[in-house]
């Protein structure tokens, strides 16, 4: 395995894979993976967070959220209504609901909000994409093979 010929470290958390490779001001800092979307916190954290977007084969995956009902919910209409509000409203951007998806590195799948303006152009990101669909079919054979090895 390359990764562990070339002094990997293994950490706690996406926080401390980005406290430890991107602070400011680092002559030659080190690589690591972690969340394109905590870009969101480049500022607050003094981070120079950015996607390597050039990595061949890929800089990582990038796979869809689902928002769903759960079957027979407590409160449907409520459930309803937060989807409503995660969704967005009428604003160029979403507003409040869509605001913690709407950051570079996330990308809505509303097609009339235009993508985040740091965000690498979805059309030029080079990730693997997940396809829900496919996914969804195995889905069970993976959820029964974890519950085998547990």
């Amino acid at each position: 395995m390359d990764l562990f010929a070339n002094d990997l470290i293994l950490v706690g958390s996406t926080d401390d894979v980005n406290a430890a490779v991107d602070a400011l001001g680092q002559e030659n800092p080190p690589v690591g993976f972690t969340s394109y979307s905590d870009r969101r916190d480049n500022e607050d954290e003094g981070w120079a967070l950015q996607v390597a977007n050039e990595v061949e084969p890929a800089p990582g995956i990038i796979f869809p959220a689902i928002l769903a009902l759960a079957a027979a919910p407590n409160n449907p209409a409520a459930a309803r209504l937060a989807i409503d509000f995660l969704m967005g409203d009428e604003t160029e951007t979403g507003g409040p609901g869509l605001a913690p998806f709407y950051v570079a590195g996330d990308y809505v799948t509303r097609t009339d909000i235009p993508p985040h303006p740091d965000a690498v152009p979805l059309t030029d990101f080079t990730a693997c994409r997940i396809d829900p669909a496919v996914t969804a079919t195995i889905r069970a054979e993976v959820g029964d093979l974890i519950l085998t090895l547990q």
